[in-house]
């Protein structure tokens, strides 16, 4: 378990704080943060932290992607400037390209953690 200065510090550098800023959040010196990063239980605290902001932010992004979608498709359909109409379906052909890519990505990184641990498991019997 960590500390509640290892908190405040994690805290601060989730926000985008700088290490000196999170040292004095903390109330600690920065060779004193620099040497909590150092520890893998502040390391996993500091992770797992980072991961559900990215979470958090993530379901907010899908929330507005029905919509923007929905602008660029009626941009593309409804807009008489054959340029406006050419970046809209750029845009959304790119988004679609860096969606179909991330979750690919996903899939192939629990495929890999899915046969580390079956390797991992073979070395314990």
């Amino acid at each position: 378990m960590i500390k509640p200065a290892q908190e405040k510090s994690i805290v601060a550098l989730i926000s985008g704080k700088s290490v000196n800023a999170a040292a004095k959040a903390a109330n600690v010196d920065k060779s004193t943060l620099y040497r909590w990063m150092l520890d893998s239980e502040y390391n996993l605290e500091y992770t797992n932290a980072r991961s559900q902001v990215y979470r958090d932010n993530t379901q907010s992004l899908m929330k507005g992607i029905d919509k923007a979608t929905k602008t660029l498709t009626d941009i593309m359909a409804n807009c008489d400037n054959d340029n406006t109409r050419l970046q809209a379906a750029k845009t959304l052909l790119d988004t679609a390209t860096n969606v179909y890519q991330a979750v690919n990505q996903d899939t192939q990184m629990a495929a890999l953690k899915a046969q580390i641990e079956q390797l991992e498991g073979g070395k314990n019997e």
